[in-house]
């Protein structure tokens, strides 16, 4: 297992995958905050603040409005990586505006390697500017 500290808030209306993914990233080390929606995600954001390290959320169409939750918490906490997920792979969610060209993108399903390596990958790669 990794010895992580790193807290990650997973967003996923399905109750099996986002479980899935949880025991995944619990099993790397990290700790998990699951929500099956934005509206409980937001609230778990407000309540553990800064402590979220990264956002994992499933990019579910209109009008579930949840593809909003990493825009809106992107510009509260911008020094907070977000992956997004989906059924539906890259190029379709980029056409229908849902993702942007480079924002870090899993299809589903994926196995757990690649998760924990995306994961580690964005993590490791986000950079927060330096502090004036």
């Amino acid at each position: 297992m990794t010895a992580s500290r790193e807290t990650i808030l997973v967003v996923h209306e399905d109750e099996a995958l986002r479980a899935h993914v949880c025991r995944t990233l619990r099993a790397q080390g990290y700790t998990t905050i699951p929500s099956p929606h934005s509206v409980a995600a937001q609230w778990c954001v407000e309540r553990h603040g800064a402590a979220v390290d990264l956002l994992l959320i499933d990019l579910a169409p209109p009008p579930s409005r949840d593809y909003h939750l990493g825009i809106s918490l992107g510009s509260l906490w911008p020094h907070t990586p977000v992956i997004f997920t989906s059924a539906d792979g890259r190029a379709e969610n980029i056409r229908r505006g849902l993702l942007h060209p480079r924002a870090p993108f899993l299809q589903e399903p994926f196995p757990p390697y690649v998760l924990a390596r995306t994961v580690r990958t964005v993590l490791d790669g986000w950079a927060a500017p330096p502090a004036a």
